[in-house]
């Protein structure tokens, strides 16, 4: 892996990114946003983020941001739900989206780390969205890349593509979601698949930042 593998993901001028295809590119002809699930602890399952907030009034699309979902739950059931993980893929997510994206599964899967995590993978370093520096991984979308230090909190990185650039997933390193720029085809596999919650969104949405 090298520099060159993600060049063509950088932002003109390194501007922070602002729109969906600051992350995933704009010359694809579908894109989803791909949501982390929350878990509900009275089973201990995964729930989706339309199903914590059903029945409250709040119509959960490709623009919603979890803390939207948080302020409008009772006390007595935000008690029982484990936010959507920060930061990573849950495994969950990135095994069923590995179904649908040709060679997710091959170990030479191009990804991007933030350089700014403690005991990251050394590796190949170049500036994405802005003024956020990566390392250049390689592995499959549903295994965390080698080169981890011991007891470090293994990510599975945020952004990945192939070396075909046939599909990309992406998103800032503060997120409990990502985004994926892929064919139509692919697309909609992913939003028919009822083990992913997902949504279509359009490449110049606005990405707001997601709570902190």
């Amino acid at each position: 892996m090298s520099v060159e593998d993600a060049k063509w993901l950088q932002t003109p001028s390194l501007r922070p990114a602002v729109v969906v295809s600051d992350y995933v590119s704009g010359y694809f002809k579908a894109y989803v946003r791909v949501m982390n699930p929350a878990t509900d602890l009275t089973t201990g399952k995964p729930t989706s983020w339309s199903r914590v907030a059903a029945g409250h009034k709040l119509v959960v699309d490709g623009t919603t941001q979890w803390h939207q979902i948080a302020q409008i739950l009772p006390p007595a059931q935000w008690e029982l739900i484990l936010q959507p993980e920060m930061g990573t893929m849950s495994r969950d997510t990135a095994r069923a989206l590995a179904t649908h994206l040709p060679g997710a599964h091959d170990d030479h899967i191009i990804g991007a780390v933030w350089a700014g995590y403690a005991d990251v993978p050394v590796g190949p370093r170049i500036f994405l969205s802005g003024d956020r520096e990566y390392i250049i991984v390689a592995g499959s979308i549903d295994e965390v890349p080698g080169g981890y230090q011991p007891h470090a909190f293994e990510r599975i990185p945020l952004r990945w593509w192939p070396g075909d650039h046939a599909w990309c997933i992406g998103n800032d390193i503060y997120a409990r979601s990502v985004y994926v720029g892929a064919s139509q085809d692919v697309a909609d596999a992913i939003l028919a698949d009822s083990s992913l919650e997902a949504y279509p969104v359009s490449p110049d949405m606005t990405v707001r930042a997601e709570d902190l």
